[in-house]
């Protein structure tokens, strides 16, 4: 069978452009990478119950240089994605979701919040943390 070079590229970008979002996490809920990030923070609640889990909340926008290092960088380091399994983690875009960045009263990104099942905040910080950081951060 004999396939025109047209058809031939198509395929070959298709691929190129299924595989970066899957790697990017923009094929998984909400994506970073290896950490399976969720995209609702009330689910993300009810299943950090369920398992005995706290939350780690990530507040974000496409925007935002210092997040896009973060989720390149920090979240694929393997030591984060090693620490990343003791939470549920959840990635929330300010912009797409104001009404939960406002209840946590987030004024700048990246923050990021350890919360319990409840929803209340354990620990809180904001700004760019590089992975061994991050990492120790998410021990303390």
């Amino acid at each position: 069978m004999k396939y025109s070079p047209w058809a031939i590229v198509a395929l070959v970008a298709g691929v190129v452009i299924v595989g970066s979002q899957v790697w990017s996490g923009r094929g998984a809920e909400g994506g970073a990478g290896p950490i399976p990030f969720r995209n609702d923070l009330d689910k993300a609640l009810k299943e950090a119950e369920a398992a005995g889990k706290p939350v780690f909340a990530y507040f974000t926008a496409d925007w935002c240089p210092p997040c896009k290092k973060m989720k390149a960088e920090t979240f694929r380091d393997e030591k984060v994605v090693k620490a990343m399994e003791a939470y549920v983690p959840v990635m929330i875009d300010v912009d797409k979701d104001a009404e939960t960045a406002g209840r946590y009263n987030v004024k700048s990104i990246p923050t990021y919040f350890v919360l319990d099942a409840k929803g209340n905040p354990q620990k809180g910080e904001t700004g760019f943390k590089p992975a061994d950081a991050m990492v120790k951060w998410l021990a303390r």
